[in-house]
């Protein structure tokens, strides 16, 4: 997906290969972002069954004519028949429910981005955290070996009598203090780990800082992160969809363009192509709920135009 947010421009030795290695392990067990990519397909099928609503309709089938008089077989015919239809125009209404699909969708691609981007963050800040504790915890160690071995100098010097006991004293305090800081920094290293296991990630990679000193980010040149385009397009999806309910009441009453080709049987000797058209027709009262009128008004004005 995009990986813009901790793009380097790597133009030394180091390789950051196993860095990219975690965050695309990270991303792969991220069940969030597993979840937006299935609404980001959901969302594909919606807009393609919104696309449907212009697709033909076929049926064909298949039939036997068998005519008898007088127990006498005359006619014995088996033949194919094709009926095929379409709405060219449907009122208005499903180019509303398409439109709204599409932003939808594209405000779900932008979130999907956005999600990704937010575990690249997540894991980027766990990765570069273990360094950091890892290497505090090592400097903490090596503090506490020198700890020990000031204290075993200053003991061997009392004990000949050099220094007065308030400087052993002292060491011993230095190291307990010292102790207790490199059990800080190991309590950190396995805090920093449990949550790294909390991300389903068992392991890491990157072992070291994986980009050389003085290498700049590359944030990339987008004008708008993903989170904020997602939200325009998310507001679109809704605005458009707010129209639908609108257009849904005065539905019954919108243009409607059919176009029907049949064909067969002999089979498909002949064939007969039709339009039919129904023309928009206001209700007779429309301050009054569509539901008691639009029925009625319809079947008058196709009786109408039957006659």
């Amino acid at each position: 997906m995009i990986l813009f947010i901790f793009l380097i421009n790597i133009a030394s030795a180091a390789t950051p290969t196993p860095y990219f290695t975690d965050l695309e392990n990270f991303q792969n067990q991220s069940l969030q972002l597993k979840s937006e990519q299935q609404n980001l397909e959901a969302s594909k099928d919606q807009l393609t069954n919104r696309n449907l609503f212009w697709t033909p309709r076929l049926a064909v089938s298949a039939n036997q004519l068998k005519s008898q008089l007088n127990q006498t077989v005359i006619d014995d015919r088996n033949f194919l028949s094709a009926d095929l239809s379409w709405n060219l125009i449907r009122g208005g209404g499903d180019w509303n429910l398409r439109q709204a699909a599409k932003a939808q969708n594209r405000a779900q691609e932008l979130q999907v981005a956005n999600e990704s981007l937010r575990v690249e963050v997540k894991a980027s800040d766990l990765i570069f955290k273990n360094i950091y504790l890892l290497e505090t915890k090592r400097i903490q160690d090596e503090f506490l070996k020198l700890k020990e071995e000031s204290l075993k100098i200053v003991s061997d010097r009392f004990h000949q009598g050099k220094i007065p006991l308030q400087e052993v004293t002292k060491a011993e305090v230095d190291v307990i203090q010292q102790k207790s800081k490199a059990r800080v920094a190991q309590l950190d290293v396995l805090e920093n780990r449990s949550q790294i296991a909390s991300a389903f990630v068992t392991d890491l990679q990157t072992k070291i800082w994986p980009f050389a000193e003085k290498t700049e980010a590359n944030l990339g040149t987008s004008q708008k992160f993903p989170v904020v385009e997602y939200q325009y397009w998310l507001a679109q999806s809704r605005k458009i969809k707010s129209l639908v309910p609108k257009y849904s009441k005065w539905f019954p009453y919108g243009p409607n363009l059919n176009e029907r080709l049949n064909a067969g049987p002999k089979p498909f000797a002949g064939h007969r192509e039709q339009f039919s058209f129904e023309p928009a027709v206001l209700p007779p009262n429309p301050g009054r709920k569509l539901r008691h009128r639009g029925p009625k008004s319809r079947r008058m004005l196709e009786a109408r135009v039957k006659s």
